[in-house]
């Protein structure tokens, strides 16, 4: 058997939880669940800046070898500057809650639908 060789060794792929029948799970993580009840474990910190978002995703990439020239794994490594699960990744969030995360996507796409225009924009945007 051939062993594959990858350039960027520390490239990662989101892990979907699946059930019996290969359906992704909608509900939180034990993880997410322990957030989502305990405001006081929520980051209450003010938002940072886009840019300063980019930079420290990039940080993350490089020092995992990952490939900084590959959009989705940049962008998997975004923090989040809203909401319950902010300052976790967007890959977190992915493998930790599907459901919330089609939630966000459906309201953001309302929101730009009705031409409403919020200050978490930018960073609602990115998912």
């Amino acid at each position: 058997m051939e062993k594959k060789f990858s350039f960027f060794p520390g490239r990662i792929n989101v892990v979907f939880r699946k059930g019996p029948r290969g359906y992704l799970y909608q509900d939180p993580t034990d993880e997410a669940k322990l957030l989502k009840d305990n405001p006081s474990l929520q980051d209450k910190s003010a938002p940072l800046r886009e840019d300063r978002v980019k930079e420290n995703a990039l940080t993350v990439v490089r020092q995992r070898g990952g490939d900084v020239t590959e959009p989705a794994e940049v962008l998997g490594e975004y923090t989040l500057q809203f909401g319950k699960y902010k300052g976790k990744s967007f890959r977190w969030l992915l493998q930790n809650d599907v459901g919330y995360t089609t939630y966000l996507i459906k309201h953001r796409e309302k929101e730009e639908a009705a031409g409403v225009s919020t200050t978490e924009g930018h960073y609602k945007a990115s998912l």
